[in-house]
């Protein structure tokens, strides 16, 4: 069943708070500068705010509405600011699973376990390369067995983990410019898990199509400072412009290789 609306009363004193929040942010960081549209803005919804806390009516409600709004429009376009975002900026958590799941740390706690993860794969990596380089090796025992399915494994999960984290480093970065600028909303947070998956997918594709292994591209790469596990990261650091490249590079592309839709009409005549 949907969830019942809320109810005049709750509306109101969350449109209140949003109000007050946004006063505030405006009196002490005088967003608009000497705008007199600004000024005159900030002046009604004082007034808005000031009427009677108990009188709860629909005029009240809609006038409080429209004072927030012209605020609101002057802070946005500037800093992309209103009542909402100071709020998810700033609102504590309440529990542990709130501090778990709160979209302003997520990144930084990903990036920790992706990061784990990457290690893991390190430590195991030159587990495997010491099993099957050791001499007298017993040729189908558990831990040779063990080894070489891990050895075709790491190179295809290495990159996904530091791609990652790149991707989470990105994300945490970005995160952090938009708390500073009190302008974090939870609702526009909703494809983090997305943008990790895209950077940990591009940053394998990389691998797979640059760092071949034993190749000579892997050698020179490394000679120069640029292994696998840095393109793995700056793939998913950049994964937002890398993916723009490539989605202008696939319609190019496609215009190149389609009929123009306006060769494809009936001749006249």
């Amino acid at each position: 069943m949907p969830e019942p609306l809320p109810s005049l009363k709750e509306r109101l004193a969350s449109a209140r708070e949003e109000a007050e929040t946004l006063v505030w942010y405006f009196a002490r960081h005088c967003s608009g500068g000497d705008d007199e549209k600004a000024s005159a803005a900030y002046a009604e919804v004082v007034k808005a705010l000031s009427a009677d806390d108990a009188k709860v009516d629909e005029e009240t409600y809609q006038e409080l509405l429209v004072a927030y709004h012209k605020l609101a429009c002057c802070t946005f376009p500037a800093h992309g600011v209103h009542g909402k975002s100071i709020l998810d900026t700033t609102r504590k958590p309440e529990s542990l699973r709130d501090r778990l799941t709160d979209r302003r740390r997520l990144p930084v706690y990903l990036g920790v376990v992706f990061f784990a993860f990457a290690l893991l794969f390190q430590v195991l990596d030159a587990w495997t390369q010491s099993v099957l380089g050791a001499k007298g090796s017993q040729e189908g025992s558990t831990a040779n067995l063990c080894a070489t399915l891990l050895a075709s494994c790491i190179p295809l999960l290495a990159p996904v983990a530091w791609g990652a984290l790149g991707a989470c480093t990105a994300l945490a970065k970005r995160v952090s410019d938009r708390l500073s600028a009190m302008s974090f909303e939870t609702n526009r947070m909703q494809a983090l898990t997305a943008r990790i998956f895209l950077g940990a997918a591009l940053a394998l594709v990389l691998d797979i199509l640059v760092f071949v292994e034993g190749g000579p591209a892997a050698g020179d790469g490394e000679s120069l400072g640029f292994g696998p596990i840095a393109g793995a990261f700056l793939a998913g650091l950049f994964v937002q412009h890398i993916y723009g490249a490539l989605e202008t590079l696939m319609r190019r592309v496609s215009r190149a290789i389609s009929p123009d839709s306006s060769s494809t009409g009936s001749n006249p005549g």
